[in-house]
């Protein structure tokens, strides 16, 4: 417990009000932690007192419960940021190296296509979230460290060899071999047998099997990302392959964040 909260707790104790408001009024900027416990401190001294002090305290509890909820709110904001910024990068690079292999004439629009994908980055959640939820439903990986290693070595392996595979496209490789949902869900795409080997690995090690959606499914949840997205009728073609790099993009990060 913070400084400042044993003191006013102890002003309480001693029924040193003045001293227990001060130092409520005037608490630091915390954790959400210190701010529940002031607001519990604040009620039970509210609740052994009455008139105006009562109202002091109150008011000082609903001042800690709403630092409370903007901390939380900012928390989620900033998380939702990384998100929406882990979706963008890595369906940014999905994209351009399948361009590169499927068509080659998008490759230029792809490269200057980083603020497109920012402003699909809602509507592509879409996608990704199907993708993620595919994995996260296989449910918790069984056995030991040494299953989890192995699976690991796997993934690594993926990545790399995709990382390897496109040295001569990307001049940030550290970036790309970061990239790990971009670099496994291309991998995955392309039927890589060290891929494939580590989805078949999991379902063993949680005894599941990944249910992947059926193709009408596919084709519902690309044209509601579609129509969320409001994009130019020149500009839905890509946003297809945006809608399928999210998609895969969102399975390669639910296998990343499973070890």
């Amino acid at each position: 417990m913070s400084e400042w909260l044993i003191e006013a707790r102890d002003a309480a104790e001693e029924h040193n009000y003045k001293t227990a408001r001060r130092l409520l009024e005037k608490a630091p900027g915390g954790s959400t932690a210190e701010h529940e416990a002031a607001a519990a401190l604040a009620d039970r001294i509210a609740a052994g007192v009455d008139g105006r002090r009562k109202r002091q305290f109150e008011e000082i509890s609903s001042y800690h419960r709403l630092s409370i909820k903007q901390i939380q709110e900012e928390a989620q904001r900033q998380a939702e940021g990384r998100l929406r910024q882990r979706i963008v990068n890595n369906v940014f690079l999905f994209a351009v190296m399948s361009a590169l292999e499927e068509e080659p004439s998008a490759i230029e629009w792809w490269r200057q296509a980083a603020p497109r994908v920012t402003a699909w980055a809602g509507p592509l959640k879409v996608p990704f979230d199907i993708g993620y939820d595919a994995v996260k439903s296989l449910g918790p990986v069984r056995g030991g460290e040494a299953e989890r290693r192995e699976v690991r070595q796997l993934r690594t392996e993926v990545v790399n060899n995709v990382v390897i595979a496109h040295l001569q496209v990307f001049d940030d490789v550290k970036a790309l071999r970061n990239a790990v949902p971009a670099c496994f869900g291309y991998a995955l795409v392309k039927d890589d047998g060290r891929a494939k080997q580590l989805v078949a690995r999991m379902q063993q090690l949680t005894g599941s099997v990944m249910q992947l959606p059926s193709e009408a499914a596919s084709g519902t949840i690309f044209l509601d990302a579609l129509e969320r997205a409001d994009v130019a009728r020149t500009e839905r073609g890509y946003f297809r392959s945006a809608s399928t790099a999210a998609f895969n993009v969102g399975i390669g990060a639910a296998v990343e964040d499973s070890f």
